[in-house]
């Protein structure tokens, strides 16, 4: 029944197949050194350790899937970033063995640069760059044991354990951003309620179509999409006011600048207190996407009306619940129902 119940799930998310349209280059420079689980580092210190992440990228030329990291700043601070720099080669000798959220990617250096890891072998031996698994290989005999380096990645783990349970309620909030310039995600506070959650104007659930429903549905009442009343969060909205235009602005940089305030709001807690993180990027970025979500993760990202989408909100909370694209492998586009790897 288990079995039946998760199929059916698969199912309803891979029919929010989506015929995707729509558009982030920029380049300012902007250099971070960052020492990966540790939340005492000096910034001047370089980092060879980040966790690996499978990103679902939906676009108007089609879907893709590619490799990001995340990081663990000052403060405990997370940032997950696109990953540069590893060859093809590696990557296809590489990717059954890694697990999003679990997998280490251990190089001689990586470094952050315009919002993206880039991995540096200074080494000069590919072989050098190489993954381990962190629920296997952290026990009392590592020199990390108990530190505070060790402590996040511990953190780290039992947030994605809890992700990996795609049952129960996860507490949601939806990101509403307004641009120096005046752009905005293009639905008020009241419209994405009602768009995501089905909330009402008199605070009741509309049973309609949304992400609130769509996921009850599937999972036969066992996946709850709760809004979250954490404060300054108001019933699963919250609107952002970011310090710059969106001309010209990469959808990565909005992004990323948008959890960088969001870290702050909520005292570096941002993966602990949410279980899923909607991000609605306004119209106006220059590098050409729909939507994105990273599997085992808590955070999706929309872009323009596609935030109001339903299926494209089920789409992408369906790699944060751990789906990928399937229609991978030898078969015809989403004909193997059961890929979730």
């Amino acid at each position: 029944m288990k079995t039946l119940r998760f199929l059916f799930l698969q199912l309803c998310f891979l029919s929010s197949i989506l015929s995707m349209e729509q558009t982030v280059s920029w380049t300012n420079n902007r250099r971070l050194d960052v020492e990966i689980g540790s939340t005492n580092t000096p910034s001047s210190e370089k980092s060879n350790r980040c966790i690996l992440y499978w990103e679902f990228m939906d676009s108007k030329g089609g879907d893709s899937k590619e490799l990001a990291c995340e990081i663990i700043i000052h403060g405990g601070s997370r940032r997950i970033y696109p990953l540069k720099g590893l060859s093809d080669q590696w990557i296809k000798e590489n990717e059954q063995q890694i697990r999003s959220g679990i997998t280490h990617l251990v190089a001689s250096r990586l470094e952050v640069l315009d919002y993206k890891i880039h991995v540096r072998d200074t080494w000069g031996n590919a072989e050098e760059t190489y993954i381990e698994q962190s629920d296997q290989q952290r026990d009392n005999n590592d020199d990390t044991y108990g530190s505070t380096k060790h402590n996040d990645q511990i953190r780290t783990l039992n947030d994605r354990r809890r992700r990996l349970d795609a049952k129960g309620t996860k507490e949601t909030v939806v990101i509403r951003i307004e641009m120096n310039d005046g752009v905005s995600t293009p639905y008020n506070e009241s419209e994405l309620r009602n768009l995501v959650f089905g909330t009402t104007s008199d605070g009741t659930y509309d049973d309609s179509e949304n992400l609130r429903s769509r996921m009850d549905q599937c999972s036969y009442g066992q996946l709850k999409i709760q809004p979250s009343t954490r404060t300054p969060v108001q019933n699963g909205v919250y609107s952002l006011k970011l310090d710059m235009d969106i001309d010209g602005a990469e959808q990565n940089k909005v992004v990323n600048t948008a959890i960088e305030s969001l870290e702050t709001t909520f005292e570096n807690k941002l993966g602990e207190l949410f279980d899923y993180v909607m991000i609605c990027v306004p119209k106006g970025v220059v590098d050409p996407f729909i939507a994105y979500g990273f599997q085992y993760h808590w955070l999706s990202v929309y872009h323009d009306t596609w935030c109001g989408s339903v299926s494209a909100q089920v789409h992408e909370v369906g790699h944060n619940v751990g789906l990928a694209h399937s229609g991978k492998g030898t078969c015809d586009r989403y004909c193997d129902y059961a890929d979730k790897r």
